[in-house]
């Protein structure tokens, strides 16, 4: 198996899985900025912020599959400003993978 060369046990999870992540205003901003700034290039419909907003659960968590996050958000992560969510995020256990 290929897998990184340490003796810490490890947890691996594939990107398509899901990530759950509380967003800030700024945060459902930018999320609807950087989806209008798609739909824009291939003239569909922009959503309005509470689309987005709605998304949320009831403690305010989004749900992303792991890539989506990371294309509308990796940029925009600042060591210095982290306004735009919580640094707190939850999987689902049963898609940790347990490496030993």
């Amino acid at each position: 198996m290929d897998k990184p060369d340490t003796k810490e046990n490890l947890t691996k999870i594939n990107i398509n899985c899901s990530v759950f992540v509380k967003l800030t205003e700024k945060g459902f901003i930018h999320w609807q900025t950087k989806e209008n700034e798609i739909f824009e290039r291939i003239e569909l419909y922009k959503n309005p912020l509470e689309y987005y907003q709605k998304k949320a659960d009831n403690n305010g968590f989004v749900k992303f599959q792991i890539w989506h996050f990371m294309q509308i958000f990796g940029n925009s992560i600042k060591i210095w400003d982290n306004t735009i969510f919580s640094t707190d995020i939850y999987f689902y256990e049963k898609e940790l993978e347990q490496i030993n």
